[in-house]
């Protein structure tokens, strides 16, 4: 997946969840990504979740080449968000892969952080196979 569809395609989590708006427009801004008026109307948006949807309108202006900048610059300024987004779609991959097996037995995870994701996936596996007799 490229960085701009990596942009695109979680642009709702992105809204929802990013905290550190005005350094990441203040890095496009300085590399010429954004323009000063953009820039200045982020500013005047009182909460992060409305900054960054006046981010996203520069975003898709401004296209791909704006969008890999932001990618870049999202990994810099958020960089737990960023792994975050990153394994999940690694993970999402697994998942998918998983699910085409016929006749899937025995699936052996190690998992480090069970979170919700992890936890609804788990349970999609085994409600998706009725072959599954083990999980460990």
């Amino acid at each position: 997946m490229s960085s701009a569809q990596f942009v695109k395609q979680n642009e709702s989590v992105l809204i929802q969840r990013v905290i550190s708006v005005m350094p990441i427009a203040d890095e496009l801004k300085n590399k010429g990504m954004i323009h000063p008026e953009t820039y200045e109307d982020i500013k005047a948006e009182i909460t992060n979740r409305k900054k960054m949807r006046k981010l996203y309108e520069a975003l898709e202006a401004g296209g791909d080449r704006v969008k890999h900048e932001f990618y870049y610059a999202l990994a810099n300024h958020e960089k737990f968000l960023f792994r975050d987004l990153e394994c999940n779609e690694h993970t999402n991959g697994l998942f998918s892969f998983l699910h085409s097996v016929c006749g899937l037995k025995s699936v052996e995870l190690m998992i480090f952080s069970l979170n919700q994701s992890w936890a609804l996936r788990i349970l999609s596996l085994i409600q998706t196979f009725s072959s599954l007799q083990e999980i460990q």
